[in-house]
């Protein structure tokens, strides 16, 4: 693969670089890329970090709920606790892009 800034790699060309890499169908490429996010999409919702092996760990984590002020109109706004995904590095893809 190439690298090139400022693109999004996606499903489709994701899946024709596998199929190559992997010399399997197009079509087996596209199963195991929708059985691969459908695992991680579920441990994530479990509550399990996702550990990718050379780029990095995504893993689940809660803020709290807190009030704010809007900038608009100076006014307290609540923001609810949630959840979001948080992306670490791992060192060898902090390599990579740092000295690459």
């Amino acid at each position: 693969m190439q690298s090139t800034q400022n693109t999004t790699l996606g499903k489709i060309k994701l899946s024709e670089q596998l199929a190559q890499q992997m010399q399997v169908s197009q079509e087996a490429a596209e199963t195991l890329y929708d059985a691969f996010v459908s695992e991680v999409r579920s441990m994530l919702l479990k509550g399990v970090n996702v550990r990718l092996n050379g780029v990095g760990t995504i893993k689940v984590s809660h803020y709290e709920a807190r009030l704010h002020t809007s900038p608009a109109t100076g006014q307290p706004v609540a923001k609810p606790a949630g959840r979001r995904l948080r992306f670490t590095m791992a060192e060898p893809m902090k390599d990579a892009l740092n000295n690459g």
